[in-house]
Formats: C-alpha cells, sequence, structure tokens
C-alpha cells in the first residue's frame, strides 16, 4: 500500500499500526474507505481526493464521497475551488472531542441507571449486541410507533435507507417523526428535522415509552421500556431540538 510505503521502514510493523488505528476510527462511526480517506490526509497534510485516492488505494469516485462525508462529520474541512482541497482536523483535537461526546453518551446511562436504583426499580435497560440486531430493534420501535418517533443520530443515512418504508408508513399512521442529525444528508419526507454538527450516539424515543441508546456503528445499544428512564431521554432530546430551534449552531433546518 503506498500510504504504509510513505511512512518509512518496517512495512509489517507499520502495517499492524495502520490496521489498529483505522480499526478505531471505525469503531468512531466512519466506514472503511472514510477511515483510510482521513488517515491518508492527516499523512498527506492535505490534498485532493484524486491524490487521497492514489495513496490509500480507494477508488477515485470513492475518495470524493469519503472526503465530503468526513467533510459533515467534522473530520476534514475543504478549501473552495476545483478540485476541492480537504484539509484533516486535528487527530488529537478531534480524538479529544470523540471522547468527550463517548463520556456524554454513557453518562447519560450511568445517570438513568442510578435514578432506578434510588428509586428501588430493577434494572430495565436490556443490551443488545450486534448491529442486526440493534437494527432490527429500530425497526421494531418504529413499527410499533403510534404518535411519536424521535431520533437523534450520525447514522441516519444508513438507517433512511434501510427503513425508508417503514417512515412512510410511520407517516401514514400519523406518527410525528423528529429527526436530530448531520448537516446535507438526505431525510426521510414528511420528518421535522434539525442539523447538528457534532452527534456520536444514536439516541431513539418512541412514543414516551421505549428509549435506544446506541454506539456510533450501531454494534451495540441499551434498550428500555422503563417509561420513568424513557422520559428523561425525551425531555434530554427535546431541550436539544428547542435550543436548535433558538438558533444555536446547528439549528432546524
Amino acid at each position: 500500500m503506498n500510504l504504509i510505503k510513505m511512512l518509512g521502514e518496517n512495512p509489517d510493523e507499520l502495517r499492524k499500526e495502520y490496521d489498529d488505528v483505522i480499526g478505531v476510527l471505525k469503531r468512531c462511526g466512519l466506514s472503511e474507505y472514510e477511515a483510510r480517506a482521513y488517515m491518508g490526509l492527516v499523512v498527506l497534510g492535505f490534498g485532493t481526493p484524486q491524490r487521497v485516492a492514489e495513496v490509500t488505494k480507494i477508488p477515485r469516485t470513492s475518495a470524493y464521497k469519503s472526503l465530503t462525508l468526513l467533510e459533515q462529520k467534522g473530520f476534514v474541512t475543504a478549501s473552495p475551488g476545483k478540485p476541492k482541497i480537504f484539509h484533516p482536523e486535528d487527530p488529537l483535537s478531534k480524538g479529544d472531542e470523540i471522547a468527550e461526546n463517548t463520556r456524554e453518551a454513557f453518562r447519560k446511562l450511568s445517570l438513568v441507571s442510578g435514578m432506578l436504583s434510588e428509586k428501588g426499580i430493577p434494572q430495565l435497560i436490556y443490551t443488545i449486541v450486534g448491529r442486526d440486531k440493534v437494527t432490527e430493534k429500530i425497526g421494531e420501535m418504529l413499527d410499533s410507533s403510534t404518535t411519536r418517533f424521535l431520533i437523534s443520530t450520525p447514522a441516519i443515512r444508513d438507517i433512511r435507507k434501510t427503513f425508508g418504508k417503514k417512515f412512510s408508513d410511520a407517516k401514514k399512521r400519523g406518527v410525528h417523526v423528529t429527526i436530530i442529525t448531520a448537516p446535507s444528508v438526505k431525510l426521510p419526507e414528511h420528518s421535522e428535522s434539525y442539523r447538528v454538527t457534532e452527534l456520536l450516539a444514536t439516541d431513539i424515543v418512541s412514543d414516551g415509552k421505549r428509549a435506544l441508546i446506541a454506539s456510533p456503528d450501531l454494534s451495540a445499544c441499551g434498550y428500555s421500556d422503563n417509561e420513568s428512564l424513557v422520559g428523561h431521554l425525551e425531555s434530554f432530546l427535546k431541550l436539544l431540538t428547542s435550543k436548535l430551534a433558538l438558533g444555536m449552531p446547528g439549528g432546524s433546518s
């Protein structure tokens, strides 16, 4: 691989480190191509999609798409002009940001867990592991919604592709769908949407009765049908939409 050769000697050792970094980036919600494109930009310092494609062995069309998605997710910036020149966000700063967002997601889980313990209520947070199972649970929540479905996620593109018809069916049933996600991402029709640049976890509330908090890549989640816990998460998400509607950065679309 050209990128590994650019990094210097000891290709076997470098390949292992390269694979480790790519694995971490994928666990942060990036696709294989996005992770490789970001790492390529970090090594280059800046570059065009063509240059990134050359050093990372990504197809040229996929390199441009990956860099555009990375820009939407806040991993790179692009300078105007043709061809576009992309610059990576500082890895240490971005790592600190992701770590803080991850801590916040787990802080929410810890908080609601503590609420139940204090009230003497048995723990009612169920852990679901495996992307297929998590995705299936999201589909079940959408199908069972009768009044409202609120989702905050950086993964709306994959969710929309998987559940486009389910969103349409929910709308026909009179379900009010609210979506909080990244800018410039296509959304299901007839949904209330809010745009924000920095999202990590996927949070979902259905009818104020069911809630789910998932990892960035949807590989695991916590699920609950305890209404006290669900109400806490729904209040948090409604507060977020209220702030976005007031015109804070990443406001309502």
